[in-house]
């Protein structure tokens, strides 16, 4: 009923307010400020990577390192954009030489091991990716990546940040990562793949296996929930031996000949629980 007392007690009892608003209510400042615990990194065009909300020269020049070391072309130009940056908050822009989002052969592992660079870098800064989203209709756009403040993890070893990448119509890479992620890789393919490799080799220092079929790009119902299902096991195998597929990624311009539409994995071995804004 509409009268009676205004206990909060019963089943229809209003929530009580967050902590967050409840200081905001008694005019005093919250616990923890987002607005300076949210960055975001996006790819653009062909060649370009920009950082939102980082605001530490420290931070900042530590993802420039990360850049300029693993992508062998280097950087072309940065810049910092200051006429439509949200009060507080800086906003940089790296056009790179070549085009490592329409790479193909070489370039295309390299590009790849730029994108792990950034993330092990983000996450020894306290960077920890919350969601991956495509918020843009522009034609060729990529994912972007928004990222909270957490506890900084350095890994013991480089390695514990790789990628694997799904290439033409049937090509798995292992790009990076210890030397027992291949040979899982492999025991899920022997186990859930039933049409088999056609090969194993090393691909610009990347692990390639080359599947039989068409997975990638199967034309019949049963192909491609079999690839599915495959690239199901496998994420569950990861998990099962330390490693988390830490980011499913777009990094590639859509108009290229590779079915370039397909997602790339960060994946990181013995990743913490998050500790911070996140």
């Amino acid at each position: 009923m509409l009268g009676g007392s205004s206990s909060s007690s019963g089943p229809h009892a209003a929530p009580a307010a967050l902590p967050a608003k409840q200081a905001l209510m008694n005019d005093d400042l919250p616990a923890y400020q987002f607005d300076e615990a949210v960055a975001l990194v996006s790819l653009h065009s062909t060649d370009t990577l920009r950082v939102c909300g980082i605001s530490s020269d420290n931070d900042f020049a530590a993802i420039r390192t990360a850049i300029a070391s693993s992508w062998p072309r280097g950087i072309d130009r940065m810049k910092e954009y200051t006429r439509d940056a949200p009060r507080g908050v800086r906003m940089f822009k790296f056009k790179l030489h070549g085009t490592p989002w329409v790479a193909q052969g070489p370039d295309a592992v390299s590009a790849r091991r730029l994108v792990v660079a950034v993330f092990r870098t983000l996450l020894a800064l306290g960077w920890r990716l919350a969601l991956t989203s495509d918020t843009s209709k522009r034609e060729h756009d990529k994912d972007a990546w928004i990222l909270l403040r957490s506890a900084p993890y350095v890994v013991p070893d480089p390695t514990y940040v790789f990628a694997v990448s799904f290439n033409r119509s049937d090509r798995l890479r292992v790009i990076g990562g210890p030397d027992d992620v291949p040979v899982l890789v492999r025991s899920v393919l022997d186990e859930y793949w039933a049409r088999g490799l056609a090969h194993v080799r090393d691909y610009e220092g990347a692990v390639e296996f080359k599947l039989n079929g068409n997975p990638w790009h199967a034309y019949g119902t049963e192909e491609s929930m079999a690839a599915r299902w495959t690239v199901a096991q496998l994420l569950a195998n990861l998990r099962n031996c330390g490693y988390t597929v830490y980011a499913s990624i777009d990094m590639r311009y859509n108009g290229s000949d590779d079915y370039s539409d397909i997602d790339s994995w960060v994946v990181v071995k013995d990743l913490p629980p998050t500790n911070g804004a996140l």
